[in-house]
């Protein structure tokens, strides 16, 4: 099937295959509603994150503190 012609004010627009990742609106997936791209990029941060705190000596409380921050900061960095 050919490309869609496509255009916004006479440009092009770029358009992209059914299985590509691209981000909209903040949030990572393709074109038929696969999620993947984004739930990685958060699992991966959040595992980064915990290594992180792991190699430190704080207190349980300050450990999970601490991660629940570092992961709040990557969920909403990942939707920008």
């Amino acid at each position: 099937m050919p490309t869609p012609d496509l255009r916004i004010n006479g440009k092009r627009l770029k358009t992209l295959d059914i299985n590509d990742a691209c981000c909209y609106l903040g949030y990572w997936g393709t074109g038929n509603g696969d999620m993947n791209a984004s739930r990685e990029l958060v699992h991966e941060k959040a595992r980064v994150a915990r290594d992180l705190i792991k190699s430190h000596q704080l207190t349980p409380e300050f450990s999970a503190e601490l991660f629940a921050q570092k992961l709040r900061l990557t969920i909403l960095g990942s939707l920008h």
